[in-house]
Order: C-alpha cells, then structure tokens, then sequence
C-alpha cells in the first residue's frame, strides 16, 4: 500500500508522506522556526558596546627603571585602563579604549623602537 499524497496533477514536489501528515495534524510537534524567532517589530534589542582590543607593542625596554618612565606616561593618555609591562618579553600591553596612535607616539618619546606585535 501507498502511504504518499500527490497534491497537484504531475507535481512530485508536493509530495507529503504520512509522518508529515502527521506533524501537521498535530500542532504540538510541528514547530515552524521563522515564527519561533520572529522579534516584535520595534523592540530590538540594545547593542553590547564592544570591549576594545588590547594593545599589545614590543618595546626595547630592558629593566625597571624603563618601565618606571614608560608607565606614567602611558596612563597620562585619555582612555588607558591598565598598562602591563612585561621586561623579559620585551612587550607591554595597554587596555582601555585608547587610541592606538597616541600610545605609539607617546612610547616612542622613550624607546625608538616600539612596534605594534
């Protein structure tokens, strides 16, 4: 026996089988997703703002006294966080919404060879 409908004269893309059938008859397992996620029209929700990169340079620094001048100058800028030297890295990271041209530009008072990493 079949167990298939054909809805529409030659057209076996509207196939149905029974299991569908079976799903739309009841309402309880026929879940349509483009419902599910539909947002009322004008409650959207707000936007996270992004937390900025870090900025992360390598600095010719080479003992405490370099991290010493490197540090009060770094967090002088407008929007530094934190500022984390680290001497045997050679690196230091600055957090906060910082610009990137103005850490670079202040760093290289000091230390002529500091670089993005």
């Amino acid at each position: 026996m079949m167990n298939e409908f054909f809805y529409g004269a030659e057209e076996p893309g509207f196939m149905v089988t029974t299991s569908a059938q079976q799903i739309i008859r009841d309402p309880k397992l026929f879940i349509d997703s483009s419902l599910a996620a539909a947002k009322p029209p004008g409650k959207e929700e707000p936007k996270k703002p992004e937390a900025p990169k870090p900025i992360v340079m390598n600095v010719s620094i080479c003992c405490n006294s370099c991290v010493e001048l490197l540090e009060p100058e770094l967090k002088e800028i407008k929007g530094v966080k934190e500022v984390t030297c680290e001497i045997y890295k050679k690196k230091v990271t600055v957090t906060g919404p910082a610009s990137v041209a103005d850490v670079l530009s202040a760093t290289r008072k000091h230390f002529k060879k500091a670089e993005l990493a």
